[in-house]
């Protein structure tokens, strides 16, 4: 259970840090970027998702929808983390080394 719990704390650390690069783009609001909801959504595929797969690919390995508030205002997000787009990524992050 240790490992599992590992796996889904870097996973989790590394979307904070892809979020973090996202907002990057409203630099007058991130002192003060909350993070309101995260939360997974495997069973809902992107459109990118549902293409790779149709193409004989595996799904990706998660989709997650979250809520940031960004200068006071609720601001919605979503990434589907996808092993394709960068494999040694990903398996670095199952390993813990990302």
């Amino acid at each position: 259970m240790r490992t599992v719990v590992a796996i889904h704390n870097t996973v989790n650390e590394r979307t904070w840090r892809e979020i973090l690069t996202w907002e990057k783009e409203y630099p007058e609001c991130l002192n003060g970027l909350k993070l309101v909801r995260f939360g997974g959504r495997p069973d809902e595929p992107t459109a990118k998702a549902r293409f790779y797969g149709a193409m004989g690919y595996k799904p990706p390995f998660d989709r997650h929808d979250w809520v940031v508030e960004r200068c006071g205002k609720e601001v919605r997000g979503r990434r589907a983390f996808e092993p394709w787009a960068c494999p040694r990524q990903a398996e670095a992050a199952v390993r813990g080394s990302a």
